[in-house]
């Protein structure tokens, strides 16, 4: 009991010690926090100052008067040509229409044959000539079909 009383002084004065450190620490990060804060603020000051120059600035306008005049040139010349326009536009729907209408037949052919596939594995090896003609029929009536009604 004598030995934990002297050792309570030093205790003490060791927690003063670290107290004081603490407070000095303390200190020293609000400084630093407030360093940051003045250069945060100094660095935002600039910013502002920079965007409010390049938003005067007339080399970032998107339209100048000899944009505008090519552009205006430009349209003149489209809209003369209406007539072409119209017939090339519709020269490229009739090349689509055709284009997506033979891919799309494509497509069914090879649907046509996975279910030939399909359905030949899925029956006796005996029985395999007779489901490969029932579907090539069902192609050719189907592609009769679709050629004579649409």
């Amino acid at each position: 009991v004598g030995r934990g009383l002297a050792l309570h002084p030093a205790i003490l004065a060791k927690l003063e010690e670290l107290q004081a450190k603490f407070e000095h620490l303390k200190a020293d990060r609000a400084a630093a926090l407030k360093s940051v804060r003045e250069q945060g603020a100094e660095q935002e000051h600039l910013l502002q100052d920079h965007l409010a120059r390049l938003e005067a600035s007339s080399a970032r306008s998107l339209h100048s008067a000899a944009t505008m005049t090519a552009a205006d040139d430009g349209i003149e010349w489209n809209t003369g040509n209406e007539t072409a326009n119209a017939a090339a536009i519709a020269d490229l729907q009739s090349a689509g229409n055709h284009t997506w209408l033979l891919l799309c037949g494509a497509l069914v052919m090879f649907m046509q044959a996975g279910f030939a596939m399909v359905e030949a594995g899925a029956c006796r090896s005996r029985n395999v000539q007779n489901i490969l003609m029932k579907n090539i029929v069902d192609v050719c009536v189907g592609t009769i079909c679709w050629w004579a009604v649409g």
